[in-house]
């Protein structure tokens, strides 16, 4: 098959197949290595590349300011590490967390944009490597729920290249194959992974339609940044109270496991809705960045203050857990982009997921209707993460994937307007 891109313009550029030496080169990069810390190969050599890329004079005001904000993240982590005491190995993976997604953002982007074509062969590498080790090298948590931190997160990300790189797909086509992939989800208890290429469908369908227009309009116009603000809050509360009444009447109760069923119960029966009662250490990082706005409690925010066990008491009475005993954790809980950094340095870390945020919407917006349902599912799993996901290993390198890829298919479609 050619890989073309199934919305307007198509870049001639990218109308290439497979290539076998592309998806190698995705494989190995998406091998992590311990150096320090967890650490993927792809961001090593990424960070390594950075140098050149100045030394050749490559980088544009674009990703010199990604690279600024970046180091002032660091830099004030640094400071809230000497501050709150923190030792010597987690201030390093703290302080050099920001500059390697940095390194790792530009340098991927500016070697996509000199191969365009390629960028679905890299994209289907780096998401076989995961599900390769799911399959012959599991972790214990990928035991105990296989489809929501195994095989469910890759085969999403090949299932949304099919539909997004290779040939033209019908709005029937994606429907249903993201709706299968949607139930499957749902069975096994991964309503966030279900949400992800339903609300990317739903954003590619909306850029489809001629009011998409005057909505971009308007976005983009005055006060620009509260508005983005809005568009990313609000959905989330709209979906909140959509799917708490949801799961609260007991609708899908039958077809689901008791154990899924009476957990979805508890959850949506919660004062605080069915999202924060899920996602309830969100609850605990606001406390934790009150508690310290200005430098946070340095890197691997240690828990002085009793954060794990109000964590332990609200797990239980939200259903998550069946004890209010502390795990043993002594961590504050910050499972957010954005809670996180500001947990660990205060307004430094909140200050980047901030701007960058603004910086890749922006980018977003600006080629919506020419993007393929890849990257409007990425922008919505994007938006999830920076309010309820930790920024470990992980999410470092998949969101530094995610944006170089974005950056320069956007690029290309630059280059190829009228």
């Amino acid at each position: 098959m050619n890989a073309i891109a199934i919305d307007r313009p198509r870049p001639q550029a990218s109308a290439r197949g497979l290539n076998v030496i592309w998806i190698a080169l995705g494989a190995l990069a998406s091998l992590k290595v311990s150096v320090g810390g967890e650490v993927y190969l792809g961001e090593l050599l990424a960070t390594l590349a950075l140098p050149l890329w100045l030394f050749r004079g490559r980088l544009n005001r674009h990703f010199m300011w990604i690279l600024v904000i970046a180091l002032i993240w660091s830099a004030g982590q640094f400071l809230s590490d000497l501050v709150n005491g923190s030792d010597t190995n987690s201030m390093l993976k703290g302080v050099f967390a920001p500059i390697v997604f940095a390194a790792t953002l530009v340098s991927l982007s500016l070697y996509l944009e000199r191969h365009p074509g390629r960028i679905a062969s890299l994209l289907v590498g780096i998401a076989l490597t995961p599900l390769a080790f799911v399959v012959f090298a599991p972790e214990p948590v990928q035991l105990d729920e296989p489809w929501k931190f195994g095989f469910g997160p890759p085969v999403l990300i090949l299932m949304l290249i099919w539909l997004s790189f290779f040939g033209k797909r019908t709005a029937l086509t994606m429907m249903l194959s993201v709706l299968a992939f949607s139930v499957v989800c749902i069975v096994f208890s991964a309503r966030s992974l279900a949400m992800f290429p339903l609300a990317g469908l739903s954003a590619y369908l909306f850029w489809r339609f001629a009011v998409a227009k005057r909505f971009k309009r308007w976005l983009t116009g005055r006060l620009a940044a509260l508005k983005l603000v809005g568009v990313i809050i609000v959905p989330v509360l709209v979906a909140n109270m959509v799917l708490t009444a949801f799961f609260a009447s007991g609708i899908v109760d039958p077809y689901l496991r008791p154990e899924v069923a009476q957990k979805y119960r508890q959850q949506a029966s919660a004062d605080v809705g069915l999202l924060l009662a899920g996602r309830s250490e969100s609850l605990i990082s606001v406390k934790a960045y009150l508690d310290a706005p200005w430098l946070g409690h340095g890197s691997w925010a240690q828990d002085r203050s009793g954060y794990n066990v109000e964590y332990a008491v609200l797990r239980y009475l939200y259903g998550i857990s069946d004890n209010t005993r502390d795990d043993d954790s002594t961590l504050i809980p910050a499972h957010s982009f954005l809670l996180g950094a500001m947990v660990w340095s205060g307004v430094f870390g909140g200050l980047f997921w901030i701007m960058f945020t603004y910086n890749l919407l922006g980018r977003y917006l600006a080629f919506a209707r020419e993007l393929p349902i890849y990257f409007h599912a990425g922008v919505v799993t994007f938006a999830w993460n920076l309010l309820f996901s930790p920024f470990g290993a992980d999410a470092r390198w998949a969101l530094a994937v995610f944006a170089a890829a974005l950056y320069a298919w956007c690029n290309l479609l630059r280059k190829h307007r009228p």
